[in-house]
């Protein structure tokens, strides 16, 4: 029990630290297509720009993380389709088993990475009829600064935004946003040029560092053993720590550059921990008594029902069958989600309750 009640803060560690931009829907908001993304800036720029061509809102979940309060979030809007954005590296397929237990059709837009991505949404985007303009906003795929600002232009000029990583991508392109740190050069009819300021990076900085900080929480709470996941724990804190350094001596580019490498290392830490089974069947667990403990109010029926699922569950485990374990957990996962889009998204228990005895 102490376990899900660990598992159950990291849920909402995590929770805490996805954008503000996630859009959270009211029980009296419908959509008939709702967007799900990842928090993986280019993905989620993609995202936005498609949302601002058709009306389909959002819902943010973070990179490579399951979490059932994220489907119940979709729920809410009672869609009859979901567009994922993004590949199942990114936004794991328990999303789509999640929606297809509803019967809610599900097509992903994703490709083998950002890139990839990027192509497959500007060509998924061509069923609603939209028209674009012919030439791109182009930015580089892996600079969130140039990515944020090359959105905002994009949708200014209803344009389609493509992602390149080096300066050897031949594009033809009206407006190249670049800041200097990424080195790259391209012809453009026009080249706007982002410096990254203070502010921003002390918000990447933070933002990096309580996503470690959730991981580690993770990571502490199901004691597990990786030797990829410690190294690349270890290095993502050196390079936040470095960045704080070159942050003080006002070196903005290389704080940037060094935030950036630590966002990634910690990104795949956390992709590796998510990949174990049985840490991945703690997580959603933990993540199902948060939700029970947060739903208020709800009727003893289903409390008494759930309740007794989440025994048969644990008997299961118990038995190291893990065929009827994830069939009862799934019950449990549509069941709670049911009940829990009607409702505030943000459980009501503090992490400090959930702590106690």
């Amino acid at each position: 029990m102490r376990m899900e009640r660990m598992l159950a803060v990291f849920v909402i560690s995590t929770l805490l630290v996805i954008p503000s931009t996630a859009v959270r829907a009211s029980s009296s908001v419908k959509a008939n297509t709702v967007i799900l993304v990842s928090d993986n800036p280019a993905d989620w720029a993609m995202a936005r720009l498609v949302s601002n061509l058709t009306g389909f809102p959002v819902v943010v979940t973070h990179w490579g993380v399951y979490t059932p309060v994220v489907s119940s979030r979709i729920y809410s809007y009672s869609p009859r389709r979901v567009i994922i954005i993004g590949g199942p590296l990114a936004v794991p397929e328990y999303y789509t088993e999640d929606m297809k237990a509803v019967n809610i059709t599900v097509v992903r837009w994703g490709g083998e990475n950002r890139y990839g991505t990027n192509r497959a949404v500007l060509s998924g985007i061509k069923e609603f009829g939209v028209l674009l303009n012919q030439s791109p906003v182009v930015s580089a795929g892996y600079d969130p600064v140039s990515i944020s600002k090359a959105l905002e232009i994009a949708i200014n000029h209803r344009a389609p935004l493509v992602y390149i990583n080096n300066s050897q991508v031949q594009v033809k392109a009206s407006i190249a946003v670049l800041s200097p740190w990424t080195g790259i050069k391209v012809k453009a009819l026009k080249v706007v040029v982002v410096n990254v300021t203070e502010s921003e990076l002390l918000a990447l900085l933070n933002e990096v560092g309580q996503k470690l900080d959730a991981l580690r929480l993770l990571v502490n709470s199901t004691n597990i053993t990786n030797i990829d996941i410690s190294r690349y724990m270890v290095l993502a804190n050196n390079l936040l720590a470095n960045a704080k350094l070159s942050l003080s001596m006002r070196d903005y580019r290389d704080a940037y550059r060094l935030i950036n490498r630590a966002n990634y290392l910690t990104d795949r830490a956390i992709r590796i921990t998510e990949s174990n089974k049985g840490v991945s069947i703690d997580v959603i667990m933990g993540t199902m008594q948060l939700m029970l403990h947060g739903i208020k109010p709800l009727n003893p029926l289903e409390y008494t029902r759930l309740q007794k699922l989440v025994k048969e569950y644990r008997e299961y485990l118990r038995e190291n069958n893990y065929t009827e374990a994830q069939r009862v957990l799934m019950i449990i996962r549509i069941d709670l989600m049911k009940v829990y889009s009607k409702q505030a998204f943000i459980p009501s228990p503090h992490p400090a309750e959930l702590l106690s005895p």
